[in-house]
């Protein structure tokens, strides 16, 4: 597919000449709808803010013929709002499977804390965990990601369900002793 020479270059300066963002930021309009100018490459999916190239640090993996993009921060409340409804982070305009950019996230955790809640701190640094190196589009499990808390909670209501059977098991012994 090819792209006017001057929207070529204006989306390779945006992306900080990056190849591979600018063709992202390319593809992203050419599926949006809307008219974007000035580098701006769509809008947050989480947030509907525009957003830059080199903002980016999450995206939809696409499966629906186009990717939707989010910022860092609007990353961390997203997974936040998945994780208090019991939800596997998905995107919140396709719910097709997220990917990352681990450099992406890494910049925002660098920036001033006054700029993100601790809340998204935290699910942040989490991910950055199960996220490989390097700057490209990666996959994320958030089974991984978020799995400790559901195996502890699991493990709990597994332990209860198992305490429950044994007490009703010994009252029903019980009985059976009284009566017999």
């Amino acid at each position: 597919m090819g792209y006017p020479q001057s929207r070529a270059q204006q989306a390779l300066a945006a992306a900080g000449n990056d190849v591979q963002r600018a063709v992202e930021c390319l593809e992203a309009e050419a599926a949006s709808s809307s008219e974007n100018d000035g580098g701006i490459c769509g809008v947050c999916a989480i947030c509907t803010e525009p957003l830059q190239p080199r903002d980016a640090a999450m995206r939809c993996a696409g499966r629906g013929g186009g990717h939707h993009y989010g910022h860092a921060a609007c990353l961390g409340q997203w997974v936040e709002q998945c994780r208090a409804r019991q939800q596997e982070p998905s995107c919140p305009e396709c719910r097709g499977p997220l990917q990352l950019r681990r450099r992406r996230i890494q910049d925002f955790l660098q920036e001033p804390a006054s700029k993100r809640a601790p809340q998204q701190t935290q699910v942040l640094r989490e991910v950055l965990e199960r996220v490989p190196d390097g700057d490209e589009w990666q996959d994320v499990d958030w089974c991984q990601v978020a799995g400790f808390a559901a195996l502890v909670a699991g493990g709990l209501l597994a332990a209860g369900l198992f305490a429950g059977l044994l007490i009703q098991d010994k009252k029903r012994q019980d009985r059976d002793r009284q009566e017999g």
